[in-house]
């Protein structure tokens, strides 16, 4: 995984999140409970995107940039996600 975006505000990490997932790039985002367990301290901590597949970098910086942007090396996100989910279930049972 590689790092694409930062910010502290959660409403560009959304934004951001979803520009990518629409466009065929999954990712992850770290920091997120965290920052939604202490929001109610007034520390700032930055969220981070990382594109989840090493390929997608430069397109998903490219996407990042320009909105406009054709992404060349997409995914099935759903699929993605739902493979994880039950790779993730799998080994808490």
């Amino acid at each position: 995984m590689k790092l694409i975006y930062q910010s502290s505000q959660r409403s560009d990490i959304e934004t951001a999140r979803l520009l990518l997932e629409s466009r065929g790039i999954p990712v992850y985002v770290s920091n997120e409970d965290t920052n939604r367990n202490l929001s109610y301290m007034s520390i700032a901590l930055k969220l981070a995107i990382l594109v989840v597949f090493e390929d997608q970098y430069d397109d998903a910086i490219a996407l990042l940039t320009d909105d406009t942007y054709e992404v060349k090396k997409t995914r099935n996100v759903e699929e993605y996600y739902s493979t994880l989910k039950k790779s993730a279930n799998t080994v808490l049972m």
